[in-house]
C-alpha cells in the first residue's frame, strides 16, 4: 500500500467550484440550476432534460451539464450513459447520500479530499465493503467510519445491485483513508477496474437471499416509486397487491433472482481472483457486533483495541442505531409466505451457495 498524498482531485474540485460560480454570473444560469433541482425532486425528467439543454446553450462546456445528464440518465435507467457523463465531470468519488445539486457535489468532493488526506496520514488503508442490499451494510460502513474517523464514499455509480465501478473513483479509493458502502455486482468489468486501480481486498457482506428478499419487499412496499416498475393497470390493482404480500413478492421475483445471482457472482470472484475476497454473513454480525467488526479490522490489517471497540459498540446499541440487527428474525420469510412459495424460493438457490454459508436447504 502506497500512502501517497495527492490533492489533484481536491484541486480539480476547487477549480470547478470557481468555474461554476463564474458560470452562475451568466444571466439565468443560477435560476435554471435551481429549476433542475426542483424538477429532479419531483422526478420530472422531461423538463429537466430541457433545462439542461438550456444551460448548455447559455454556457457551452459547463461541467454541470454532464453532472445533471448523469443524474437524469440514472433516473431513466440508462446506467451506461449515466456513467459516461459522470466520468466527463472528472470528479469523484461518488457520495453515499441522496441526490445532490452540482454545487453540493463539488463541495462534498473538497471535504472528502481533505478528510481522506488526514486519514491517509494516519495510515488508514482503503476499506472496500460490498454488501447485498438489506444486509445491514450501512450500519457496518458507518460504524467503521466513526471508529476510524474516515469518510464514507462509493467508487461505483448508481449505488445499486447493478452498479458500475468507475476506475478513476477506484483509484482514489486505492490511496487509502476511506470506507465504502457499496452494492455493485462482481462483473468482469467491476473486478477488473478494482484490480487495475490497486484495490486488492474486498469484504462482501451477504445474507440468506430468502430473508434479504423478504426484507426488500417490505422496504419497497413503503416506497411509491417502486410501483411504477410493476406497470399496474389501476390504483385498485395496487391496493389489492399491497394487501397480499406473497402476491406482491411473486410479481417481483426477478429481484429475488438478481439477489441470488449477485451472491453467486461474488463466490466465483473469490475463486477466480485476482481480488482477495472475504465473506461475512448478516447473522454473524448481528450475533456479535464487536467480534465481527474486529474480524473486519484484522482482514484489512487495521490495528484496533478490543475494549475500545466493545465500548463503542455498546454505546451504539444503547442509542438504538442498530435496531435493525437486533429485531430481525432470520427466518421471518417462512412465517410470511406459504409453504409452496417458500419451496419455490429455496429451489432457486444453487446448492453450492447453500453449502457455502450453511443456510437451510428449505
Amino acid at each position: 500500500m502506497a500512502f501517497e498524498i495527492d490533492l489533484t482531485d481536491n484541486q480539480i474540485a476547487r477549480e470547478y467550484h470557481r468555474e461554476i460560480e463564474a458560470a452562475y454570473s451568466i444571466s439565468g444560469i443560477h435560476e435554471l440550476v435551481e429549476k433542475i433541482d426542483n424538477c429532479l425532486a419531483n422526478r420530472d425528467t422531461v423538463t429537466s432534460f430541457q433545462l439542461v439543454e438550456e444551460i448548455s446553450k447559455k454556457s457551452p462546456g459547463n461541467i454541470a451539464v454532464a453532472y445533471y445528464l448523469a443524474i437524469l440518465f440514472r433516473f431513466t435507467g440508462d446506467i451506461e450513459r449515466a456513467v459516461q457523463n459522470i466520468i466527463k465531470t472528472d470528479l469523484g468519488p461518488g457520495f453515499d447520500y441522496k441526490r445532490q445539486s452540482f454545487v453540493q457535489f463539488l463541495s462534498w468532493c473538497i471535504v472528502f479530499a481533505e478528510e481522506q488526506k488526514q486519514a491517509i496520514e494516519r495510515r488508514i488503508p482503503n476499506i472496500q465493503l460490498v454488501s447485498l442490499p438489506k444486509s445491514g451494510s450501512g450500519a457496518v460502513s458507518y460504524f467503521l467510519a466513526k471508529y476510524l474517523d474516515v469518510p464514507v464514499a462509493r467508487c461505483s455509480f448508481d449505488g445499486s445491485i447493478n452498479g458500475i465501478v468507475i476506475k478513476k473513483w477506484a483509484e482514489i479509493f486505492a490511496k487509502g483513508g476511506v470506507v465504502s458502502h457499496e452494492h455493485f455486482p462482481a462483473t468482469v468489468e467491476n473486478i477488473r477496474n478494482l484490480g487495475d486501480s490497486g484495490i486488492s481486498k474486498v469484504l462482501v457482506q451477504v445474507r440468506d437471499p430468502r430473508q434479504a428478499f423478504h426484507s426488500l419487499m417490505h422496504h419497497e412496499l413503503k416506497h411509491a416509486r417502486f410501483w411504477d416498475r410493476l406497470q399496474l393497470s389501476s390504483k385498485e390493482e395496487q391496493e389489492s397487491l399491497a394487501e397480499d404480500f406473497e402476491q406482491f413478492s411473486g410479481r417481483c421475483i426477478n429481484s429475488y433472482d438478481q439477489i441470488v445471482k449477485w451472491i453467486e457472482g461474488w463466490i466465483r470472484a473469490e475463486e477466480l481472483g485476482p481480488l482477495t475476497v472475504e465473506f461475512m454473513d448478516y447473522d454473524t454480525f448481528s450475533a456479535n457486533n464487536a467480534n465481527a467488526l474486529g474480524k473486519i479490522c484484522n482482514f484489512f490489517n487495521i490495528p484496533f483495541e478490543p475494549g475500545e471497540m466493545t465500548n463503542l459498540v455498546q454505546s451504539t446499541n444503547s442509542n438504538s442505531e442498530w435496531s435493525n440487527f437486533r429485531s430481525g428474525d432470520r427466518e421471518e420469510w417462512r412465517h410470511s409466505y406459504s409453504e409452496c412459495f417458500c419451496s419455490m424460493l429455496s429451489e432457486r438457490i444453487p446448492s453450492f451457495v447453500i453449502e457455502k454459508f450453511g443456510w437451510p436447504e428449505s
